[in-house]
């Protein structure tokens, strides 16, 4: 991946990876998702979301990753974004029920 601040990052045990997303690069707000396998010590690209994010936060719940907030280039947001890597899909929301399965 290429160079970025203000980008998330955690840690996935199940995967023995740790995930980014987003961030600031070097000419503009980033959307990319990316791992680094800690045995192969490479990176890998997982995909991205539909607009960029830069200064949220994610964490990491039952191998899948919660990102909140950040700004999305025109505003700050509240909202959560749930990134799950073994299908790489995305689910948006903001209310509790996001994490059932």
């Amino acid at each position: 991946p290429e160079p970025r601040f203000c980008c998330a990052g955690v840690y996935v045990r199940e995967y023995n990876s740790i995930f980014i997303h987003g961030g600031t690069g070097i000419n503009s707000d980033l959307k990319d998702f990316y791992s680094f396998d800690l045995e192969t010590s490479k990176w890998y690209k997982r995909g991205a979301t539909p607009e960029c994010l830069t200064g949220h936060a994610a964490v990491e719940i039952d191998s899948r990753i919660l990102m909140f907030g950040g700004w999305n280039e025109q505003e700050y947001i509240n909202s959560c974004i749930l990134y799950d890597p073994e299908d790489s899909s995305l689910r948006k929301g903001n209310d509790q029920n996001m994490m059932d399965e």
